[in-house]
């Protein structure tokens, strides 16, 4: 057999198992890395979180979404099959959770939580990386690349704010507060959509392109100086403990 015929052949033998491996419902790694490959698009990552009430708006106002390229993040708690039932689609690039999110994050245009239960908007403003969803969405907000979250479960519980004890309540209003003046937006499905059908602009940080994390040593010197006003960095990060060191004290944490 001379050398095209080979070449032609080995084609064939790719295409067929590739071929097979769709019918099956497969996804093998060489059918992952083509689909990657003839995918091209604004790199968005994707990321899932269990225990929504708001999943079902939230992926189909994203299957309607072109031109972007999906990179998936499957872990235990949500896996990539999950996310391709949402979408409709296999996500075109899966990834396991990494070690650390810094470069992932950094390689692509937005961070995606189509919907965020109770627990990720706690973990979130309370800078907790101990779950997939919180720590994708920190990592964003640190490294100045814009965060979608679908807002429909906070607003959901705001709308029946009449039904959760004055306590719980406070804390969920507590942490919405935080989130927002972390920079992190919480949008309808919708909103979602159009923003990633538009292109999202990357936020405005520090030369390394990341934020200002705004601490509570930062707010004690302010105490110390006799400041009543604490002016910081549009986008900067204010932590859970800074926040409260200045309401306790009186400071207003201004963002100029």
């Amino acid at each position: 057999m001379d050398h095209d015929s080979l070449v032609a052949l080995i084609t064939e033998r790719v295409v067929e198992v590739l071929a097979q491996s769709a019918v099956g419902g497969g996804v093998s790694a060489l059918t992952q890395e083509v689909r990657t490959q003839a995918s091209p698009g604004r790199r968005v990552l994707l990321c899932g979180a269990p225990g929504a009430a708001a999943e079902a708006p939230a992926w189909q106002a994203l299957r309607s979404v072109a031109g972007v390229h999906w990179v998936g993040v499957d872990w235990p708690g949500y896996p990539v099959d999950r996310i391709t039932r949402g979408l409709g689609r296999c996500p075109d690039k899966v990834v396991p959770p990494p070690e650390v999110w810094d470069d992932l994050v950094r390689s692509v245009e937005a961070v995606v939580l189509p919907f965020a239960p109770l627990d990720v908007l706690a973990r979130t403003a309370l800078l907790l990386v101990d779950s997939p969803p919180a720590a994708a969405v920190v990592a964003g907000l640190i490294q100045g690349v814009p965060v979608l979250v679908g807002g429909d479960d906070a607003e959901r519980l705001t709308r029946h704010s009449s039904r959760i004890p004055g306590g719980i309540l406070g804390v969920l209003q507590g942490h919405v507060r935080t989130i927002q003046g972390m920079g992190l937006r919480l949008e309808s499905p919708a909103q979602i959509a159009a923003h990633l059908a538009h292109g999202v602009s990357r936020l405005a940080g520090s030369a390394s392109g990341g934020r200002d994390v705004v601490t509570n040593e930062d707010v004690l010197a302010a105490i110390n100086a006799g400041l009543s006003v604490l002016e910081v960095a549009s986008g900067s990060i204010v932590t859970a403990l800074a926040r409260e060191t200045a309401n306790r004290n009186g400071i207003e944490v201004r963002f100029r």
